[in-house]
Order: structure tokens, then C-alpha cells, then sequence
């Protein structure tokens, strides 16, 4: 497993804090809520990494492999419909024959019957 580098901007929490001020909230609210960000973007990136690194992604040997086994796949495929297109053949002739001589056989059963 390879060791994962998120890069992501730094939180400036003395820049919140100033902004924060600026806009009317104290000091200690301020700092309270940049820790409370800081924190939680410590947490989001922390799961986010150990999420990603326990992903396994496909590799180009993988996909290439994986495409083999298709390939092979599909030969066989071919190879048992053509073997089952022969038997289909076979019994579709044999029924064919069969059915043939049954109707003669019943014709000339009848054609019996009529002449005597």
C-alpha cells in the first residue's frame, strides 16, 4: 500500500480570529470557533486519507489482465454456441425424419384402409 499526500491549504486561524473581531465577535468565541474549524479539518482530512489509501485501485497490468480473461471468456463462448448449434441441428434433423415417416406411415396406413 502506498503512503498517501493530501495537499490541501492550511487553515489560518489567526486570520479567522481577526476577521471574527473585525466583525464583532470576542476574542474568546473567535478563537473557540477557529480551533472547533481547525479541528474538524484536521478530522476531514485524516479520513478522507486513510479512506483513500485503503482503496485499492486497478493497476494497468490488472485491467490488461482482466481484459485476457474477457478475451478467453469470449472464445469459449463461440466455441460451446457453435457445439450447440450442431446438436440443435442434429435433433432438428432426426425430428424432421421422424415426423417424415410417421405421416407416411400414417398415410399409407389409411391408404390401406380406403382400398380394401
Amino acid at each position: 500500500m502506498t503512503t498517501l499526500n493530501l495537499k490541501l491549504n492550511h487553515f489560518d486561524v489567526f486570520a479567522y480570529i481577526k476577521t471574527a473581531k473585525m466583525l464583532g465577535t470576542s476574542e474568546e468565541l473567535a478563537e473557540f470557533q477557529a480551533r472547533q474549524i481547525e479541528h474538524a479539518v484536521e478530522v476531514a482530512v485524516t479520513t478522507l486519507g486513510n479512506t483513500l489509501e485503503s482503496k485499492e485501485l486497478a493497476t494497468k497490468q490488472d485491467v490488461w489482465a482482466l481484459k485476457q480473461d474477457v478475451t478467453a471468456l469470449k472464445q469459449e463462448l463461440k466455441q460451446d454456441m457453435a457445439a450447440l448449434k450442431f446438436d440443435m441441428l442434429k435433433w432438428m434433423l432426426g425430428i424432421g425424419i421422424a415426423s417424415t415417416l410417421v405421416i407416411c406411415g400414417a398415410m399409407f396406413t389409411l391408404l390401406k384402409l380406403i382400398v380394401h
